[in-house]
C-alpha cells in the first residue's frame, strides 16, 4: 500500500490501539486505492484481495497476519513460476534463432546487428 510517507507503521499501530474502527476505515481506503491503481495491471488482484478479506473475517491479528503471509508466499511462488516459464521461452527462442542462423536462414548478418538496424531504418 502507498500510504502517505508521514503515516508510518507506528501511526498504523497507534490508530489501531486508539480507534480500531478508524484503523479499519483507513485500511479499507488504502486497499481500495491500491486495487484501483494496480488492478488494471493484474485483473486477479481484486479477486485475491476479496478472498483474503473473506478468509480474514473474525480472525485475530496474528491469524490475519498468517493468512496475509501465506497469500504473499503463494503470490511469490506464482511469480517465480512465471519467471521460469519466461526463461524457458527465451531459451527456446534463442535456440531457434541459433538454428536458423546456422542453416543460413538469416544470411551473414542478423536482424539485431547495428548495420541491419540502420539500413532497415533508412529504407
Amino acid at each position: 500500500m502507498h500510504s502517505s510517507p508521514e503515516f508510518t507503521f507506528d501511526h498504523w499501530r497507534a490508530l489501531y490501539e486508539d480507534d480500531p474502527h478508524a484503523f479499519e476505515a483507513r485500511r479499507q481506503t488504502e486497499l481500495t486505492i491500491a486495487i484501483t491503481r494496480y488492478a488494471p495491471l493484474n485483473p486477479q488482484l481484486r479477486l485475491s484481495l476479496i478472498a483474503l478479506e473473506n478468509q480474514s473475517q473474525g480472525k485475530s491479528g496474528p491469524e490475519r497476519a498468517q493468512l496475509a503471509m501465506a497469500a504473499m508466499a503463494s503470490s511469490l511462488a506464482a511469480l517465480h513460476q512465471k519467471f521460469d516459464e519466461l526463461d524457458q521461452a527465451l531459451k527456446t527462442m534463442q535456440a531457434n534463432f541459433a538454428a536458423i542462423k546456422q542453416l543460413g536462414g538469416l544470411g551473414t548478418s542478423t536482424i539485431f546487428d547495428s548495420a541491419s538496424l540502420q539500413s532497415a531504418q533508412t529504407a
